[in-house]
């Protein structure tokens, strides 16, 4: 380079560039840099998630006000997140829970779990299950995280519109005992 007076210098900078390109295929760290497209299709894919899951959640928010119990409000909130793609969802509160389990749900799959606690009524538990084989975990613990501040946003506005406390009916008070809703799908009309 100080033979040349510096004439050289691009030449050799680009040179070198082009050797560190060549065998930056050869040192692990680089190998995600080239993995450009995974990297845009997973974030595209979780901004469509987003999107409906979002749309979701506003549905139930604008429904809280029409229901009429929180056995009502429960049931929707188990619509939203079937159609979310969850495997289970447990609401765990003072005087019992509540549990839902997909029919849908695979045994050999990588099971996912995520809990979120909600500063409602005394405190409530909302704990998602998932399978691997239906959402990345990334996905997963995004939706989980809308499902749950969904249900709080419904329940606070259902607690708001109805001036009453968001508690179960009597069927509630099983202490820790399971009580598990039906699916829309096999839902039966009362005479």
């Amino acid at each position: 380079m100080f033979w040349s007076q510096g004439k050289w210098v691009p030449i050799l900078f680009g040179f070198m560039c082009l050797t560190l390109l060549l065998s930056a295929r050869s040192f692990n760290f680089s190998r995600d840099w080239f993995a450009v497209g995974r990297v845009l299709e997973n974030s595209a894919e979780l901004r469509k998630e987003t999107h409906y899951a979002l749309a979701l959640a506003r549905w139930l928010e604008l429904e809280a006000e029409r229901t009429a119990s929180v056995e009502e409000l429960w049931s929707d909130f188990i619509f939203t997140v079937r159609k979310m793609r969850f495997a289970s969802v447990r609401l765990a509160f003072s005087d019992g829970e509540r549990t839902w389990r997909s029919s849908e749900t695979l045994a050999g799959g990588k099971a996912l779990s995520r809990t979120h606690e909600l500063s409602l009524e005394g405190g409530m538990f909302l704990e998602f299950g998932g399978d691997a084989d239906v959402m990345s975990e990334r996905v997963f613990v995004h939706l989980s995280e809308l499902a749950a501040e969904s249900w709080l946003k419904a329940a606070s506005r259902w607690r708001a519109c109805n001036e009453k406390p968001v508690r179960f009916g009597p069927s509630a008070s099983l202490g820790s005992a399971s009580a598990t809703l039906p699916t829309a799908q096999t839902k039966v009309a009362p005479p």
